[in-house]
């Protein structure tokens, strides 16, 4: 029984953390609704969905990670070619991000956002080909304690 509940706060957890990341409602509530429209609108930007990981070292899940990011266009048209492409970015970029947050940084750090970018960069330019994508932007980072 102590399990299950402690499986469902992490859950709960999660789920709030996710719903944090500035689109939900409760969270929107300062902004002007013109606001929140041209923001989601600006087609610049490309906001992918939330990645969820587990951050592993060698005695197992440390914690849990929650990275929101969007992606800079280099011209609006490029959305297409992002959505056609989305299946393969989702999982390129997961697979980096597990693979960038098993590292070990210094200071007990689960990653460095610099290197996160350049890298996702690197694999969405090599999946959509040149001149789609400007910058890969890290909107939000929330590191939850196992």
């Amino acid at each position: 029984m102590r399990r299950t509940s402690s499986l469902a706060l992490l859950l709960l957890i999660v789920v709030a953390a996710i719903n944090a990341g500035g689109n939900h409602p409760a969270f929107a509530a300062g902004k002007r609704a013109s606001e929140k429209d041209d923001a989601r609108a600006d087609p610049r930007f490309f906001q992918m969905e939330p990645f969820s990981l587990a951050v592993i070292r060698e005695t197992g899940v440390r914690s849990r990670m929650v990275v929101s990011l969007a992606l800079e266009l280099v011209e609006p048209d490029a959305r297409t070619a992002v959505e056609k492409a989305l299946p393969r970015l989702n999982d390129a970029f997961l697979t980096d991000l597990y693979g960038v947050a098993a590292l070990p940084w210094p200071g007990g750090r689960s990653l460095d956002p610099e290197l996160v970018k350049h890298r996702l960069l690197k694999i969405a330019k090599r999946i959509l080909g040149p001149g789609k994508v400007k910058a890969v932007l890290i909107r939000d980072i929330y590191e939850l304690p196992r």
